[in-house]
Parts: C-alpha cells; structure tokens; sequence
C-alpha cells in the first residue's frame, strides 16, 4: 500500500505530525511520542494519551485522525511510503537509537518494527476492486469523510454512474476525488 490510497483527509493530518514531530518544541516531542509508538513501539517507546492535554486542539485533532487511519490500513508507516520521515523522527528524538551519522544501531538498522516479518507472512491482499457496490461507497464515504446520504442528489448520480461503469477501487476513487475537487463542494464535504 502507498500513501495514494490513503484518504486525502487523513493524508493530510499524518503529513502536518510529521512536519511536526520533526520540530523541536514540546509539541514537536508529544507528536514524535505518537508516531513513533506506531512505528515501534517497542524500540521508541510508547504514547502516553495525556500527552494529548499538552498539544494544540488542531494538533489533537490530527492525532485522532491518524489514530483512526492506523486502525484502518493494518499496517506500519513504512509501507505508506513514510519510511524516511520516520528515520528522521527517530534521529531526532531517540537518538540513542541511532550510532554515527547516518547508521543505526542493530535493533533498529531497518527501522522495520519487529513484529512485521510475521505481518508480511499474514497479510491480507490488497483489494483492487470493489466486491459490490456497498463496499465501494463506504469507500467513498470514508474518502469524502462524510455520509454519502448527505451528499445532494447530483453527487450521488455521479458515483452511481461511476459505479455502474466499474468497481476498480483505483479508477473509482481517483474519479471521485478529481469530481469533488473540481465541484469544489460544501464545506460538510471536506
């Protein structure tokens, strides 16, 4: 999985805590806390949740959101393309983790949490194509981040529309995105 399959509303609040976990204010450190509990938190320690009582309101609000995203996609940011910006968190706020510049201890010399390998054994296949239509408009409802009743009557013949020509989970959402972002709809949308 890549972090184009990633809804653009969770995307968004994941990429603004990197940036942050990547400062150096005690913000910065809370932030670094949460995401490197989900990167390994065996290794990098874990979240302590009344860190929360410590971060600006948008900051929280972005936590709950990816909170929400690591439930979704089963998986470690490593495989949604993060990788990088996840080293460099960890450079910068477990230093001890890593040995000279630019390696990094064995423990953590693939930044790899350890209980992946068994994951890369179970993991589930991705689904490329929608098993019905239901299944493909809680996916649209999650990418819109929104009850798809809530959307007017014309939203919702477009996506019907779609979804008579195919159940391609690509082609589906990247034609929803490209419809509601050229609509430019409601605020409630977005």
């Amino acid at each position: 999985m890549n972090n184009t399959m990633i809804p653009i509303n969770f995307k968004a609040a994941l990429e603004r805590l990197i940036a942050i976990g990547q400062g150096d204010t005690g913000q910065s450190r809370r932030v670094a806390d949460f995401l490197l509990a989900w990167w390994n938190a065996g290794e990098c320690g874990s979240f302590d949740l009344t860190n929360l009582w410590g971060v600006d309101s948008a900051i929280a609000s972005d936590m709950v959101a990816v909170f929400g995203l690591i439930a979704r996609v089963h998986t470690y940011p490593d495989t949604l393309g993060y990788g990088k910006q996840f080293e460099n968190i960890v450079a910068e706020w477990r230093p001890e983790l890593v040995s000279g510049v630019g390696q990094t201890t064995s423990k953590v010399a693939t930044f790899m949490p350890s209980p992946v390998a068994k994951l890369l054994d179970d993991r589930q296949p991705i689904e490329y194509t929608f098993a019905n239509d239901i299944s493909a408009k809680l996916a649209i409802a999650d990418e819109l981040a929104t009850p798809l009743a809530k959307l007017p009557p014309g939203d919702m013949d477009f996506i019907d529309r779609v979804l008579a020509e195919t159940l391609d989970r690509n082609t589906v959402l990247t034609r929803v995105r490209s419809y509601f972002r050229g609509n430019k709809p409601s605020d409630s949308f977005r």
